[in-house]
């Protein structure tokens, strides 16, 4: 009897401890959810690769596709740029869009705009996507994806920063590289 009885509480020992290792696990992975690092990536190009000519001025001069996750907690809509910070007259803005709605989790290459979705003026005049086109050397291009507290902003290329600064939860980029070969 006494044997049966060590033999119940060693049984409802296990157990428990069974149980609880299933709760921890349970618990760690809603916690990793949560703290999934905020990233955006590309499946055309690689951090610190090279991006194709299809996506640059020598090519068709479409976007690129971007894809994020780990979205963070707040974020209401998103606002996207993309800057050569290696031009010679100091930082070249390529494209500034505003006001991407927060249900997205990426953009397909050359994909069309949400209707609220606003672009910005770039620095070549075009309220478009304008691709890589260094006028020597090789350059970086980084697309930083803004996660931001507000639905709608309201913004011009000349404060576009500001505004987004003003609303930010969370950012994240991705740096391509692109050399003329012409």
């Amino acid at each position: 009897m006494f044997a049966s009885v060590i033999a119940g509480i060693l049984f409802a020992l296990v157990f428990a401890g069974c149980n609880g290792t299933q709760m921890e696990n349970k618990q760690s992975s809603g916690s990793a959810q949560s703290r999934q690092k905020f990233t955006i990536f590309s499946e055309d190009f690689k951090e610190g690769g090279s991006i194709p000519v299809e996506f640059t001025c020598d090519g068709k001069n479409i976007s690129p596709s971007l894809k994020w996750e780990g979205i963070p907690e707040g974020a209401k809509s998103f606002a996207l740029t993309v800057k050569d910070p290696d031009a010679p007259n100091g930082t070249f803005i390529h494209w500034i869009v505003i006001n991407l709605p927060a249900n997205i989790n990426g953009l397909e290459k050359a994909d069309v705009l949400w209707q609220d979705t606003v672009q910005l003026t770039n620095d070549f005049g075009d309220n478009f996507y304008g691709g890589p086109c260094p006028p020597s050397g090789t350059h970086r291009y980084v697309f930083t994806l803004y996660a931001l507290n507000a639905v709608e902003i309201e913004a011009k290329a000349s404060n576009a920063e500001e505004v987004i600064k003003e609303h930010l939860t969370g950012e994240t980029s991705l740096t391509g590289l692109y050399k003329r070969t012409k």
